[in-house]
């Protein structure tokens, strides 16, 4: 090979890196909570984050086409939602990180609603609810301790650990 061909293959080489990642649409995912329940249509805009997740990006040699990326959105970032919280529902370690985030006491009948929300460069911020998140806030005052919070798994405890039978 001589060094001609050789800076061909070099040159048509970067141009195909370089188009594989100019032609990318990437879809924006975020877990987002809120002490009240969306209805269809309400925006999910102004819900604090509970986790910022990966963003899945889209890629074509040529333009990927927005129907592609707002077809897969919802369902890449509802994969990316389960995976953060190990499963549909949370374990009891995401669970936990969640609720040290959150810090707010949450008991069952009153849980924290968990959204996975998304949007692109295609489209409006949208959102699918995930999970209800329940915690206690905990609190010894005899011994000047309070802001503890902790996972309440599945919301099935009716009463706070430092509390048996309420």
């Amino acid at each position: 090979m001589n060094a001609c061909h050789v800076i061909f293959v070099v040159a048509i080489s970067a141009i195909m890196i370089l188009g594989a990642n100019a032609y990318r649409k990437y879809c924006y995912c975020d877990l987002r909570w809120s002490t009240r329940e969306l209805r269809a249509g309400q925006s999910a805009n102004g819900l604090s984050v509970l986790e910022d997740l990966p963003n899945p990006s889209y890629h074509h040699w040529l333009i990927p086409s927005c129907r592609r990326v707002n077809q897969n959105c919802p369902d890449d970032c509802l994969d990316e939602a389960h995976d953060w919280m190990g499963g549909a529902r949370f374990t009891n370690t995401a669970g936990q990180l969640a609720c040290e985030s959150v810090r707010r006491n949450a008991p069952p009948g009153s849980p924290i609603y968990v959204y996975a929300t998304y949007d692109s460069v295609c489209g409006d911020r949208t959102w699918q609810y995930v999970a209800p998140l329940c915690c206690w806030e905990l609190s010894f005052p005899q011994y000047d301790i309070s802001g503890i919070f902790r996972y309440n798994h599945r919301c099935e405890e009716p009463c706070p650990p430092n509390r048996p039978g309420c």
